[in-house]
């Protein structure tokens, strides 16, 4: 999986969605900050996505990595989001922050 970089030339993708047009990509390891959409996430920083996997595939390098563990993963949600927990399976990529509008909050620590 591939990211594309911010331009401002934007086109329709087959969704209808604008996003950056052209052919510059980048690979997720070459990224210091990757902030994530979440339909749910626990205190343990275990997130729920749309269920097909993308970004646990695109990020398994980050289980392999000894020292920088970036990209820096944030995920974007609102409160209500948050569920008591969440079963992690070992291909989960846990998240190192998540974002509401109460504010911040950072998790520490082995998360599976």
């Amino acid at each position: 999986m591939t990211f594309a970089p911010a331009t401002p030339t934007l086109s329709r993708n087959r969704h209808g969605i604008l996003e950056p047009a052209g052919h510059a990509h980048t690979s997720a390891q070459d990224l210091d900050l990757i902030l994530l959409p979440l339909v749910g996430f626990d205190a343990y920083g275990h997130r729920l996505g749309s269920g097909a996997g993308y970004y646990d595939r695109a990020l398994g390098f980050r289980r392999r990595r000894r020292c920088w563990r970036g990209p820096k993963l944030i995920g974007i949600a609102y409160e209500c989001q948050r569920v008591a927990a969440l079963v992690a399976r070992p291909t989960d990529i846990p998240l190192d922050a998540v974002i509401t509008e109460r504010g911040i909050e950072f998790f520490i620590g082995e998360t599976t």
